[in-house]
C-alpha cells in the first residue's frame, strides 16, 4: 500500500461510513460518520441516526469547512449517499474536489 501524503495540513480528507451496527446506542445512534485528514492524521466524527445527504452535508460544512478551511479533496468510496447529486453539487459549489475509490481497495 501506498500512503497518500498531501504538502500541506487539511489540503485533502477521507471520509468513510461505520456502521450499521447493532447494538445502537441509547440515543438511537446506529453509524458513526469519520473524516481523516492525510496530513496529520486528524480524526472527526459524529454519530448518526441515518445516513442522509443532509447530514453529510452538515458534517463536511461544519466539522471540515468551517474549522479547517476549504480543502483541495475529499475521498470516498462509491456509496450512494456519498454519490448523491446534492453533495456533488454543493462540492462543486465550494471548489472541492471529490474523489471515489472501490470499496475495499483504497
Amino acid at each position: 500500500m501506498n500512503p497518500i501524503v498531501k504538502a500541506w495540513p487539511f489540503k485533502g480528507w477521507a471520509m468513510d461510513v461505520i456502521g450499521q451496527i447493532h447494538l445502537k446506542s441509547s440515543k438511537g445512534y446506529k453509524y458513526i460518520l469519520v473524516a481523516t485528514g492525510f496530513f496529520a492524521k486528524r480524526v472527526e466524527a459524529v454519530p448518526l441516526k441515518k445516513v442522509i445527504q443532509a447530514e453529510v452535508l452538515e458534517f463536511i460544512e461544519n466539522n471540515i469547512i468551517h474549522c479547517f478551511g476549504l480543502p483541495e479533496s475529499i475521498m470516498t468510496n462509491r456509496w450512494t449517499t456519498f454519490m448523491g447529486e446534492a453533495i456533488q453539487a454543493a462540492l462543486r459549489n465550494w471548489g472541492i474536489r471529490m474523489v471515489q475509490f472501490t470499496p475495499y481497495n483504497p
